[in-house]
């Protein structure tokens, strides 16, 4: 039998962080630069396993994922990387959110049936809102509609939140309060 460590799926990219360094595949930069939903996994040397080779490997739990198709599992994929973080958890690091006209590019695959697939599996759900930049694209917004019913998992985090000052802070919380609200 497989033993099944918890599963914590990432609105955004607080990997590198957690791992004090990068996973084997991983674009990090100031915009959206995950294209890929990719899972983070403890490994005995780093690699990377293609979404459609995962899919079928029956000591990884993420055979559901060929519902998707061959354009989903292009832009997926398993990252391996010996981390003693990663002994008791795994991370599905999601593609950037896109904004504005970006987000009217066709991904290819249901992004919010892929983002609910991952939910109903993850034992915590990490939403990640940049305090300078409070901007909830319409992508955004159907990203978090798809965990209704999974609320219990979810936990919102301000990044950046120590680089505003208080008075700031909380003209933030309170607009993030009230998008979340809507």
């Amino acid at each position: 039998t497989i033993k099944q460590i918890p599963i914590i799926l990432f609105l955004n990219s607080f990997v590198k962080y957690l791992l004090e360094k990068e996973y084997p595949g991983s674009h990090i930069g100031v915009e959206p630069t995950t294209d890929k939903f990719v899972a983070v996994m403890n490994g005995v040397e780093e690699r990377v396993i293609p979404g459609n080779a995962a899919a079928v490997n029956g000591q990884l739990p993420f055979q559901g994922l060929n519902n998707f198709g061959q354009s989903f599992l292009t832009r997926f994929q398993v990252s391996q990387i010996p981390s003693p973080v990663l002994e008791n958890m795994s991370f599905i690091d999601t593609p950037g959110i896109l904004a504005g006209d970006k987000q009217l590019v066709d991904r290819g695959y249901d992004f919010t049936a892929v983002i609910e697939w991952f939910a109903e599996r993850a034992d915590l759900i990490l939403l990640f809102f940049d305090s300078h930049k409070l901007d909830i694209s319409n992508e955004f917004k159907l990203a978090i509609h798809s965990l209704k019913g999974h609320e219990e998992k979810v936990r919102v985090f301000l990044n950046k939140a120590d680089m505003v000052d208080g008075q700031q802070l909380m003209r933030v919380y309170g607009a993030l309060m009230w998008s979340l609200g809507k």
